[in-house]
């Protein structure tokens, strides 16, 4: 007798254990219910999706802490609605007017501009978000530039004419250019690149935004020339990831020594005095000896070319162009 009532105590003490455990969780699932619902809540508002609105529980606390959440969704919502429709509006009155307008930071930095400004300084307005927009990436990861050379190859299209480096198009390393001949690939010519919108910005950027989607184009070719009218002073070394390339210009605005120290003799350095100082505002003989000379001081011990571009008048005088070629023939035969 006594054996069967200790088992029924027993029973009934399980039986009271799992009641309790029943209700524990019972309630628990009450409590977390609404938490995970205002936890999803919170993320949805964080990604800004203000459109929901959170459900309010049986719990009083959780019911005015949902309820506070959907009154201040429901205000950031009403806030950010008002800032675009004023911003859209701004936008609208700024597009419409024919002067320029331009807005700069407290470090006098380019911050917006109008269409008008857009024109003025050639620059598009989207050149000045902080993020690049998709369409713009889309378009980078595949440059025209690729798809119209390989279409060219393709078709053979392509001859020992092509060859593209500002100058001179000989090397060792490729076959001379020729006015004919049989189609050839793009690993068989020079090609020619450039920087010059990216003039003033940080190596860094220059890399980011300009090298990294150029180096595709340029693995194709056989040799590259790469530089127009840009300072690269603080970009040679990043130019040198580029395994096929062979020169690099200096400009009148470049650091020649500083050119000069980093591209040594592994390239050729295209050295391009400034067209103003060498003949387009009057003609020196004694002043363009002097600049010449300097410049090639600074540029030893480099391969050399030197390379007068951008010459918008010569005065009238087609002799002055050619007494300063001769002039610099006679330097470098110094140098030689």
């Amino acid at each position: 007798a006594l054996r069967a009532v200790q088992l029924r105590i027993a029973i009934a003490g399980l039986m009271v254990a799992l009641l309790a455990a029943l209700i524990g969780l019972l309630v628990s699932r009450r409590i977390s219910r609404p938490l995970e619902q205002l936890k999803r809540g919170a993320e949805q508002f964080a990604r800004g999706d203000l459109s929901g609105k959170l459900a309010v529980g049986h719990s009083q606390e959780i019911a005015s802490l949902a309820e506070t959440m959907n009154q201040m969704a429901a205000e950031l919502d009403k806030r950010i609605r008002a800032a675009v429709g004023q911003r859209n509006q701004r936008e609208a009155i700024l597009s419409s007017m024919v002067e320029g307008v331009l807005a700069v930071d407290s470090q006098q930095r380019l911050i917006s501009l109008n269409r008008a400004g857009s024109r003025l300084l050639g620059v598009e307005p989207y050149a000045l978000a902080k993020e690049i927009p998709e369409w713009f990436v889309a378009l980078a990861d595949q440059p025209p530039p690729l798809a119209t050379k390989a279409e060219a190859e393709a078709a053979g299209d392509l001859r020992l004419g092509h060859h593209d480096n500002q100058a001179m198009p000989y090397a060792h390393e490729l076959t001379d250019p020729a006015a004919d001949g049989e189609p050839v690939t793009r690993d068989k010519l020079w090609v020619f690149m450039s920087s010059q919108e990216t003039t003033l910005v940080s190596p860094a950027m220059f890399d980011e935004f300009m090298l990294g989607y150029q180096m595709p184009i340029m693995a194709k070719f056989g040799l590259v020339s790469y530089g127009c009218c840009e300072d690269l002073t603080r970009k040679i070394d990043l130019l040198k990831k580029v395994p096929n390339m062979r020169r690099i210009s200096v400009t009148p605005w470049a650091d020649v020594a500083k050119c000069a120290e980093q591209i040594g003799t592994d390239y050729v350095m295209s050295w391009r005095p400034s067209p103003s100082e060498m003949i387009c505002r009057g003609f020196d003989p004694d002043r363009v000896r002097k600049l010449v000379r300097e410049g090639l001081d600074a540029a030893r011990p480099c391969h050399v070319d030197v390379t007068l571009k951008d010459v918008e008048t010569i005065g009238g005088n087609f002799d002055n162009l050619i007494e300063w070629t001769r002039i610099v023939r006679d330097i470098v035969e110094d140098y030689a």
